[in-house]
């Protein structure tokens, strides 16, 4: 039996270089017959190294490196690393179980918690921890083995010579084991494979306050490479010899090993309704031909049967799929936020090409009217899960979540976890602070290739984080079942975080769903608040056909709306011209870096009908879109027409020429058989394949396209109609930051012939303010003022009418000081007093106002009228508006 115990990948977080696969693969190499994964407290990497356990067809051992509390043995050392190793499934499940404790509670494990569910597990204490945690002197050694000799069921000793030290120390260790009858196996702590990636580690390390590793491996030449076999029986040959029955073991040990590769598949989402009440999928049914009826019946008519068709076809996947609440739930969800008036996008990604999505309220894309594909959201041949992305205001999707927490308990809700890995860039950039810190001794660079390091750190996770917008939902309760570990969203710490990524949880049968923060709908929401506050509007009642909203997407006078912004989208605006709505999803699907170079020939064919006709079955699919392929459901759809694939197949002919050359040329003879068998020449045939070659890797999800589209069109619509509201809204947002400010200012000057008011002490608040036909500035506006500062003068205004600029001083001196003082004086703020900015600045200062109230209580004469009316010239108040601002307000005011 070859193999030894104590492999760590690099889900040991910053303690291993090794992949699971090159860890896997090298093993495979050298003839091991088992790899047991050991990482550290944690079992992130256990779905991946189990499928690639049975990819290399070897046998798999899943454990992990835990921390024993040792307080209950010895008071001389806290701590004790042990590996445990499951032997079956129920193995697993307490695996699962002491991970979770390690992850949530942040301690080590009791020995009466390792007892407690030792079942099913075998046990190892390593000669290598004995040495890092200091068992080493005789007594505290013996006393730590006696005691878990005597509790732990299926207890071993590990034997590794991984330094000088170890060596040394060995035949002592051996007969204080052997006094006690342990049974001993081999151990190689292993965190890299090869002497070059030796370099990497010790930066790994040294980034994780490893020093003492460090320490080891420069006076005690300890390695933690990989050990070949060849390696291993040169370094065992002596103790062989010495003690023959010390490996005999090994293979009783892992025959016992018997993996189903565990029951995690199980996993399925929660039922919608009890089962007592209705079946799910009946409800879904009944719901769904309701909302059809409802739809038809807001036109006065019956649902047509190609709805119907459609409809059934639905249907009958997801119930052979076994998704009905999954689509349930996620209708629950957004009925909720729309029911308290959260705004929620019309769809996002292929779930728009569902009519049950529509049906739902989930998006409100109608699939039929703009030839959505069920197909790309949800295939029966490729059972590919569901994945409907759902987006939110910014500001409100705290509210979603806690709503989905509250009805489905934190115990069967959680967060999931992401990898941030290094790049070469990210290490690249810490270079010049390690070197500064002196973090290694000088020789240590010099002997390094900095690129080659680099090269072999890229994709190594440096730290895990939380993706931002997935949530697993449960019908188990995941602390019991499923690895977790602390929830790393400060907002829910109640919420536990499953340890898998989102792509393994897939594979394990946990369906995802992705609640997205989109700031502009967060914007969409305030500029409706405002507009419904003087009248009744609906954003989903905006017509698709407005004129002026052509007229501007025309002229691409489309700053701030969302997703036509960019210089590039306003060059794609301005040739696309657009006049309908599938003209704006077009423009969105040729915003992009692969489709701009056939934007020309789109343009050019759309003006002129210059279209290259290839057979009719391909040229009614681009019709629409100029003989160009914009979208995968193009691609799709002439499959179907030319070749005879269906829409499942055609589908999986899309994702594969997408990808690799190799890929595509095994897919090519298909395509051209299919052709063959449909009445087409080999010819025709290849040249309609070569066509769509040309478009695969540049091709659009049209769903997607046409949910942004509709995004960004109802925005134009507000720019277009509302935009007082709109830009109130956007000045509120960018407050903060000036030039942000002045950018918005100009264009409502330049593009709306908007006007615009100072600041103003008796009518500004902290908002801005549409007064007679102008905006007016707020107080905030000006450098210097907060918004407290701002509400102190507004309280102090409501209380009674400020008389004169020192009745001001006097009553608002406690919030300014001279210099914020001298600001509003520039910004205007007292014109209403008929006072000029120059005499107001002789005025202006606060430290000394107990001694003007004095003189201005005492003197006999007033002041002359000439001191109130002399002004500085324009030019200087524009110049000192400027420096104060950062930007030339008056040539905004004056545009």
């Amino acid at each position: 039996m070859k193999g030894v115990f104590y492999l760590q990948s690099f889900y040991s977080i910053m303690q291993s270089t090794n992949s699971l696969e090159s860890l896997v693969k090298k093993a495979k190499e050298n003839s091991y017959d088992f790899v047991a994964l050991s990482d550290h407290h944690n079992l992130y990497g256990m779905v991946e190294f189990f499928n690639l356990c049975q990819k290399y067809q070897i046998k798999p051992v899943i454990g992990m490196k835990i921390t024993l509390d040792l307080k209950n043995i010895t008071t001389k050392i806290p701590q004790v690393g042990l590996l445990v190793y499951a032997f079956n499934d129920q193995g697993i499940r307490h695996l699962i179980q002491i991970s979770n404790l390690l992850q949530t509670q942040n301690r080590p494990i009791t020995l009466k918690e390792l007892i407690f569910f030792q079942n099913n597990l075998f046990i190892i204490l390593s000669n290598i921890d004995c040495l890092f945690d200091n068992l080493l002197e005789s007594n505290i050694f013996q006393q730590v083995i006696k005691k878990l000799k005597k509790y732990c069921k299926r207890f071993y000793f590990g034997l590794s010579f991984q330094s000088d030290e170890l060596e040394m120390f060995a035949e002592i260790l051996l007969q204080w084991v052997s006094l006690y009858e342990i049974k001993i196996v081999p151990t190689h702590q292993t965190k890299y494979l090869s002497e070059t990636e030796l370099p990497v580690y010790q930066i790994l390390a040294k980034l994780n306050n490893q020093t003492t590793i460090l320490q080891k491996i420069h006076n005690n030449h300890l390695s933690f490479q990989f050990l070949t076999m060849e390696q291993k029986d040169e370094i065992y040959q002596f103790y062989y010899k010495n003690y023959p029955h010390i490996f005999l073991n090994l293979l009783e040990l892992i025959s016992d090993i018997k993996y189903h590769y565990f029951s995690l598949n199980s996993f399925n989402m929660p039922l919608f309704l009890p089962k007592s009440q209705v079946n799910s999928f009946d409800y879904l049914k009944q719901k769904t031909y309701q909302a059809l009826e409802s739809k038809f019946l807001s036109f006065s008519k019956k649902p047509t049967f190609i709805y119907c068709q459609r409809l059934e076809k639905e249907l009958k996947i997801i119930h052979d799929m076994n998704y009905a609440d999954y689509f349930l739930i996620v209708s629950d969800i957004v009925v909720f936020a729309k029911n308290k008036g959260i705004l929620v996008g019309p769809g996002r990604g292929s779930a728009a090409s569902s009519l049950i999505c529509f049906l739902l309220d989930i998006t409100e894309i109608d699939p039929l009217v703009y030839n959505l594909l069920f197909e790309r959201f949800l295939n029966p041949q490729r059972k590919k899960k569901p994945d409907i992305d759902l987006d939110f205001p910014d500001d409100q999707i705290e509210t979603v979540l806690k709503y989905i927490v509250d009805k489905y308990k934190p115990a069967y809700v959680a967060s999931i976890i992401t990898f941030n890995t290094w790049t070469s860039k990210s290490f690249l950039r810490i270079v010049p602070e390690l070197k500064k810190q002196k973090v290694f001794v000088e020789q240590f660079w010099s002997h390094i290739n900095l690129e080659s390091v680099a090269s072999q750190i890229e994709g190594i996770p440096r730290f895990t984080g939380t993706h931002p917008a997935g949530l697993v939902i449960s019908n188990k309760k995941l602390f019991a079942s499923l690895p977790v570990q602390s929830n790393q969203q400060a907002h829910f710490p109640c919420l536990y975080q499953t340890q898998f990524d989102a792509k393994h949880l897939e594979s394990i049968g946990l369906l995802k769903i992705d609640l997205l923060s989109l700031k502009n709908l967060s914007l969409v929401h305030k500029i409706l608040n405002k507009i419904n506050s003087s009248e009744s509007f609906f954003w989903h009642q905006i017509p698709l056909d407005d004129v002026s909203t052509y007229k501007t997407l025309q002229k691409a006078q489309t700053d701030y709306v969302f997703q036509l912004e960019s210089f590039s989208a306003k060059e794609v605006l301005k040739k696309v011209n657009p006049r309908i709505f599938d003209d704006l999803v077009a423009v969105l699907a040729l915003n992009r870096p692969g489709p701009k170079k056939y934007i020309n020939n789109y343009c050019f064919n759309k003006k002129n009908n210059n279209i290259t006709y290839l057979h009719p079955n391909v040229d009614i699919v681009l019709r629409n879109t100029y003989g160009i392929i914009l979208y995968q459901e193009q691609i799709m759809e002439i499959a179907v027409r030319f070749a005879g694939y269906n829409l499942g197949e055609s589908e999986i002919l899309m994702k594969i020429l997408s990808q690799n050359k190799t890929v595509k040329q095994k897919e090519t003879q298909v395509f051209i058989d299919k052709s063959v068998n449909k009445g087409h020449s080999t010819f025709l045939a290849n040249r309609v394949f070569n066509y769509i070659l040309q478009f695969s890797n540049y091709s659009f999800n049209k769903s997607h396209s046409v949910s942004y589209a509709l995004i960004s069109y109802k925005m134009a619509y507000l720019k277009t109609h509302y935009s007082i509201a709109f830009f109130m809204v956007l000045l509120e947002e960018h407050n903060k930051n000036l030039l942000e400010t002045a950018k918005i200012l100009k264009q409502m000057k330049k593009e709306y012939q908007l006007s615009f008011l100072f600041p103003n002490l008796f009518l500004s608040s902290t908002n801005y303010q549409f007064v007679n036909n102008c905006f007016l500035l707020p107080f905030t506006f000006i450098p210097g003022m907060s918004e407290e500062n701002s509400l102190f003068i507004i309280k102090e205004r409501q209380k009674q009418k400020f008389v004169d600029f020192f009745d001001f001083k006097k009553r608002c001196r406690s919030v300014l000081n001279s210099s914020l003082l001298r600001n509003l004086i520039l910004m205007s703020v007292f014109d209403d007093f008929g006072l000029t900015k120059k005499y107001l600045m002789k005025q202006a200062d606060l430290d000394n106002f107990e001694h003007e109230q004095y003189l201005l209580q005492n003197q006999n004469e007033s002041v002359s009228y000439l001191d109130t009316q002399e002004e500085y010239p324009f030019l200087y108040i524009k110049e000192n508006v400027f420096r104060l601002l950062g930007f030339d307000l008056y040539d905004i005011f004056s545009f």
